[in-house]
C-alpha cells in the first residue's frame, strides 16, 4: 500500500481498494486495522518516497512481470475443489510411499486440510497475504478471519515444513500453485 501510494500519490485508502485489499485491513479510524507498518514511521516522507520511487521504477523495468492485482482480481472467489485436492492427495501419498519410513505422520489429508492447503495455494498464486485468500474469509464476517489455532498451526508446518510430510505436502502445494501461475502466465500472453 505504502508503495502504492508514494508513487501514485493515492492515498491509504485508496492505495488498498486498487490492491484489492478489504477495508477492514487497513481501516485504522475503526480501530480495526490489522495492517501495521513500523518501519514506515522510521524515515521521513520525503525519504520514504524517494526510496519506493526507486524501488518502483527498477520493478517497472523488470522482465518477466507478474500481474498479481489481476490474478487477485480474477480468483476472488477461489477454492481448492475436490478433484485437484484428491490429485494432490494422491501425488503426497506416493511420495511418501516412495520413501518408505515407518514412522507415522501426524498431518491428516482430510477437509480441514484442504481449507489450508487452499489458502497456501491462493497466497502463492496471487502473491497476496494468506489471511486475504477466500477460503479463510467470509462476506458474512466481514473479513474476520475463519482458520481456527489448529489450522494455523498446520499452516505454518506447510509455510515452514519441518516433518517429512509437511515437507512433501509444501512441494506438492508448491508445484500446483506454480503449475496454474504458469497457465495463467501463458492465457495472459494469448
Amino acid at each position: 500500500m505504502v508503495l502504492i501510494n508514494a508513487v501514485t500519490g493515492m492515498d491509504m485508502t485508496e492505495s488498498a481498494n486498487y490492491l484489492g485489499i478489504p477495508s477492514i485491513w487497513h481501516d485504522v479510524s475503526t480501530g480495526k486495522g490489522k495492517l501495521l507498518t513500523p518501519w514506515y514511521y522510521a524515515y521521513s516522507s520525503q525519504e520514504l518516497r524517494a526510496i519506493l520511487a526507486s524501488l518502483a521504477s527498477s520493478l517497472s523495468q523488470a522482465s518477466g512481470r507478474t500481474d498479481y492485482r489481476s490474478r487477485r482480481l480474477r480468483y476472488t472467489q477461489w477454492t481448492l475443489g475436490l478433484p485437484d485436492w484428491d490429485l494432490i492427495t494422491d501425488r503426497v501419498l506416493t511420495r511418501e510411499a516412495s520413501i518408505q519410513s515407518a514412522r507415522a505422520s501426524r498431518i491428516s489429508l482430510d477437509e480441514s486440510m484442504r481449507d489450508i492447503a487452499s489458502t497456501y495455494i491462493w497466497a502463492r498464486l496471487t502473491g497476496s497475504e494468506w489471511r486475504l485468500a477466500p477460503s479463510v474469509t467470509s462476506p458474512e464476517t466481514q473479513g474476520e478471519r475463519l482458520l481456527t489455532g489448529d489450522q494455523r498451526a498446520m499452516l505454518g508446518l506447510i509455510m515452514r515444513p519441518t516433518g517429512r510430510r509437511s515437507r512433501i505436502l509444501a512441494d506438492t502445494l508448491t508445484e500446483f500453485a506454480d503449475s496454474l501461475g504458469e497457465a495463467e502466465a501463458t492465457r495472459s500472453l494469448l
